[in-house]
């Protein structure tokens, strides 16, 4: 499974390489390195938990787990549903707390989370409201709670569709209310106290398949169209290929 590259950022020669850790995905973000000299260090991730929730279908795709694929690309969704939400109503003026009031109540059932996404999202000024494709729907219902198992064809598929899906929200989400998605990470980060005596909390942004779909030209070393199956061939080299560049890895 992939795992996420920590950076040690009490390092100053320039004329190392980067050290790193490697460690498995977190649900908040959050993450702790113990390192060699016995130092600790905290970086936090901006990247979405639904956009790592989508990485792991893509990564699920390249170790064959098909099923992995569906139950992890589903779960994307839904987390990005009431991301989606959380901002349209922190943008509306609503407060962080009667906000997670909200997510914690329409959390309890799909039906309540997307129609809280469409009802924002007409209020907002959208005359089309986004779904996935029902095709897709059948087949993640199948997968859920009939113990289906895709194909490989089904599995690129479906996360092709999540995608598609998230990906043009996404952008546009951050495009037009990145204030609020701003003021609710740096909220986060004022909440996790350093564990180092002279340096701050490092911070992180991940390359995913979303970040690729989305903004190809912030990677000047990787200047592709901007495809899953794209990001699954460069993401499948070794590291010092295609997207992975060389680390001191201790």
């Amino acid at each position: 499974m992939q795992r996420i590259t920590l950076y040690d950022n009490t390092q100053i020669d320039p004329n190392l390489p980067p050290r790193i850790i490697e460690v498995d995905f977190r649900e908040d973000g959050i993450y702790e390195a113990v390192w060699p000299e016995g130092h600790k260090t905290i970086t936090i991730s901006q990247t979405e938990h639904c956009e790592m929730l989508i990485e792991l279908a893509v990564h699920a795709y390249m170790e064959r787990d098909f099923r992995g694929v569906i139950s992890s690309g589903a779960s994307g969704v839904d987390a990005y549903l009431n991301f989606h939400v959380a901002i349209l109503l922190l943008s509306a003026g609503k407060t962080p707390e009667e906000v997670a009031s909200l997510i914690k109540l329409i959390d309890q059932q799909e039906n309540r989370r997307w129609g809280a996404f469409w009802a924002l999202e007409l209020q907002f000024g959208r005359s089309v409201l986004a779904t996935m494709p029902q095709k897709q729907i059948d087949l993640r219902n199948a997968v859920v709670h009939k113990g289906k198992i895709p194909t490989p064809g089904q599995a690129l598929e479906y996360v092709k569709a999540v995608c598609a899906f998230v990906a043009p929200l996404d952008k546009r989400l951050h495009a037009e209310n990145y204030t609020a998605i701003k003021q609710r990470f740096f909220a986060k980060t004022k909440s996790v106290p350093s564990v180092h005596p002279t340096i701050g909390n490092a911070v992180m942004w991940t390359r995913t398949v979303i970040s690729h779909i989305n903004y190809p030209a912030f990677f000047p070393d990787a200047p592709f169209e901007g495809t899953v199956e794209e990001y699954i061939r460069e993401s499948s080299k070794p590291r010092g290929q295609g997207f992975r560049k060389p680390v001191r890895k201790i």
